[in-house]
């Protein structure tokens, strides 16, 4: 029976030691630290327990914060103490089990963690450096503040508050640590950050700042939040010359803070925000650019891999030069993603371009980008001819088609751009847009024609061009499949040549260059009144045709011979011919000969029809009237 009640008492205060570490005060705080308040409300949890427990429960409390030293120090007095000999009537062995479970705690490392569910648990001190964390969620605590959950893959640091309305806001010690205590300005909060271990800087809804001097973020992984949406995030107001703010330090983040229009021109190079180092992260901000503002944003020679993303930008006045502008070659690897930039109207819009670089800066990525209310003959999206990277898939409007996108020397995909209302946009630069008889490629011919774009005022449209302008003779698809048409009148000159003889030319058709022709059909009036051929000709006389080519470019080779032979005497009826030709190639010529078995002495007149198609119309040459 002894024997069983120490067990039951070994493993009872075993309990008891493990379920006092969940008070301690400060995360992994040892029991014999417990002090004060915390001390009565593990001693008040035991209340409901045996009276004999508690005694044991408050001895041990006691006797562990005064003789734990002695006992790690006295090898024999560990010894006393695990004979398991009885000491003034009270049974040892609940101190044993309490020295065995701190010792073991000790070895494995557990001083710092907390049983949970059946699990140890790893609870770093408040403001602590995460290092090899067990789970990604830790609690945290920056000293006099609220106790939080943070996610250690996304900020590891301290959390610092900034709210200029609050009641109690102050740049002073003890303030910041706690929303309802919190700093006054996001450049004091900075002050209390350390660099390089992610420390978070919260500017609560309604903060609002007129900067008068330039707020530096001068600590690596540092990141800014503004809290709250549209107009209720926080403000900044530019009230100095040069810099609203400047990311100076890398890996830093600025996310979600609304700038109005500046009261005070920054002068050359000044920015609401300038980006002097590299992975800096801009993303949900909003601008507000007004007549002070020139650029919203620049990037150094130091700022290289920046990620600009989800921003707005909205012009108010005429003024601003640019959005963003690329100071200096060394930018390289720069991001410009999903921005939504807002001329205003064409008016006050950027004067330069809204994306603005005239440095070879390199290996750019600039996409999914919207650009409105641009001026005209200026650019959405503006580079220097040295320029690289990749430009895809953004969509500019309001200003000259052409010219709201210069790429540089980067590398385009489905860029559109529009300059009307109820249109679909056009793809620019144009699919291989080449110069008239160079491979060069530009968006303009040498005439400062459009390439690609259908320009000609006489020239039908069906959906758009083919190809080129160059490659497709300024002609439409239209163009192509209409069907065209030529009516004169030939003649028959006996004073010109002998008709009884084979060969003799009536009416000579040429293809234009490039352009063959097909279903080539000829109908013939023979009974012109007065002086048409029935009219002229006795009734025992005959009239033939035939077709003859010249596919050599010299020599005619008579393809059709005969095709119709008719009399004077039989056309009463009939009137007239038709000659079917067909295809005529583009480099041939073809044309139709009459021959007649006797000639009057009179010219005889032939009106003629001519249907086909082609993409260019042909030449029909009659033999002319004496």
């Amino acid at each position: 029976m002894n024997r069983l009640r120490r067990v039951t008492m070994i493993v009872l205060v075993a309990l008891l030691a493990a379920l006092a570490s969940l008070f301690d005060e400060q995360p992994g705080v040892p029991l014999d630290q417990l002090r004060g308040r915390t001390r009565r409300a593990f001693l008040r949890s035991l209340r409901k327990l045996h009276p004999r427990t508690v005694l044991h429960a408050r001895w041990l409390v006691w006797l562990y914060a005064n003789i734990r030293a002695e006992l790690l120090a006295s090898a024999g007095f560990a010894r006393k103490w695990l004979s398991l000999q009885p000491i003034n009537g009270l049974v040892p062995l609940p101190f044993v089990a309490l020295w065995a479970y701190l010792h073991v705690r000790e070895w494995l490392g557990l001083q710092s963690m907390f049983l949970y569910r059946g699990r140890w648990m790893r609870v770093p001190s408040g403001g602590a450096t995460l290092v090899a964390s067990r789970s990604g969620l830790q609690w945290n605590r920056v000293p006099g503040g609220l106790p939080f959950i943070t996610d250690s893959t996304k900020q590891t640091g301290n959390v610092f508050y900034v709210d200029s309305g609050a009641t109690d806001s102050s740049d002073a010690v003890g303030y910041g640590s706690h929303p309802d205590k919190p700093v006054a300005t996001i450049d004091y909060a900075i002050g209390l950050c350390t660099g390089s271990q992610g420390d978070l800087i919260v500017v609560l809804p309604g903060h609002s700042e007129t900067v008068t001097a330039e707020i530096t973020l001068d600590k690596a992984d540092l990141t800014i939040v503004g809290l709250g949406r549209g107009t209720n995030r926080p403000t900044l107001t530019q009230a100095v010359a040069g810099d609203c703010m400047a990311i100076d330090a890398a890996n830093c983040t600025v996310e979600n803070i609304y700038w109005n229009e500046a009261t005070t021109a920054p002068g050359a190079g000044g920015a609401a925000l300038d980006v002097n180092a590299a992975f800096a992260v801009v993303r949900g901000c909003h601008w507000d650019s007004g007549a002070n503002d020139l650029e919203n944003i620049t990037l150094t020679a130091s700022a290289t891999d920046v990620t600009l993303e989800y921003n707005v930008a909205v012009v108010t006045a005429e003024g601003p030069d640019a959005w963003v502008e690329i100071e200096a070659t060394g930018a390289v690897r720069a991001t410009i993603r999903y921005n939504r930039l807002v001329g205003g109207s064409t008016t006050n819009s950027w004067d330069i371009g809204a994306i603005n670089s005239g440095q070879a800066h390199t290996d750019c990525e600039v996409y999914g980008n919207t650009v409105t209310d641009i001026k005209a003959g200026l650019g959405g999206i503006q580079f220097s001819a040295a320029a690289t990277g990749i430009i895809h898939d953004n969509l500019l409007a309001g200003g000259t088609l052409g010219q709201m996108l210069d790429p540089g020397s980067c590398i385009c995909f489905n860029n559109l751009e529009q300059d009307a209302v109820d249109e679909s946009a056009t793809l620019f630069p144009a699919l291989n847009p080449t110069d008239a008889g160079s491979p060069t490629k530009t968006l303009l011919d040498a005439n400062a024609t459009l390439v690609g774009v259908e320009t000609s005022a006489v020239t039908d449209n069906l959906h758009g061009k083919i190809g080129t302008d160059a490659e497709m003779n300024d002609l439409s698809l239209f163009d192509m499949l209409t069907q065209r048409e030529s009516i004169g009148e030939a003649d028959i000159d006996d004073d010109a040549a002998v008709y009884t003889d084979r060969g003799i030319a009536l009416l000579t058709i040429t293809p234009v260059a490039g352009s063959p022709i097909s279903d080539l059909e000829v109908h013939l009036d023979l009974k012109k009144a007065t002086t048409g051929f029935v009219a002229i000709y006795t009734t025992s006389k005959t009239i033939s045709f035939a077709v003859s080519r010249k596919i050599d470019g010299t020599n005619w080779r008579r393809d059709i011979d005969s095709q119709t032979t008719a009399r004077a005497e039989d056309l009463a009826g009939l009137e007239g011919q038709t000659i079917s030709i067909g295809h005529v190639g583009a480099d041939e010529e073809v044309r139709i000969e009459v021959i007649v078995s006797a000639e009057e002495g009179t010219d005889v007149e032939i009106p003629y029809a001519a249907y086909y198609k082609a993409s260019a119309a042909a030449t029909f040459t009659p033999v002319a009237a004496a």
